[in-house]
């Protein structure tokens, strides 16, 4: 049914969203055996599997109540006018940079980084707004160009 590398890729996503090792693989497994169960009628099992984990995910942060819509949060950080495709990223400040990041931001950098999935794949996968998602990546960008800012006048 799937092979190391797509299990890899979905540990990944997971682990994008919880920030946590343990959890990520318990997201995986749960996914895995919810399409197992249902694999007869499931078309694209790796679309499946991303919106299951998702949703595990999501179904978690409300169970601690922690789950913020888009569209309700607060941008609070510093605005800068680099763009995000001219930052060299080194390992400590991306560690700084991922640790800034709301869970619904890293899935977001995942699938346009990683999967280099387009705005307009990212909205119809997750079921929210091509302009909700560019202002987001805005508001990203200018949090994380800050933050590199930041790291630089602190470093």
């Amino acid at each position: 049914m799937l092979n190391n590398d797509e299990l890899q890729q979905l540990f990944q996503y997971a682990h994008a969203l919880c920030d946590n090792r343990d959890d990520a693989l318990d997201m995986v497994q749960s996914a895995v055996e919810k399409c197992l169960a249902r694999h007869q009628g499931v078309q694209d099992t790796g679309a499946y599997l991303r919106k299951s984990i998702r949703n595990i995910w999501i179904d978690k942060l409300r169970k601690k109540k922690q789950y913020e819509p888009i569209e309700y949060h607060e941008n609070t950080l510093d605005i800068s006018t680099d763009s995000l495709d001219n930052i060299m990223i080194n390992e400590n400040l991306l560690g700084h940079v991922w640790s800034k990041l709301r869970t619904d931001e890293r899935e977001l950098l995942y699938m346009w980084a990683v999967l280099e999935y387009s705005v307009g794949e990212i909205a119809e996968k997750i079921s929210v707004p091509r302009g909700t998602l560019l202002a987001k990546i805005h508001r990203m960008r200018k949090r994380i160009q800050t933050s590199q800012t930041e790291n630089l006048k602190a470093g």
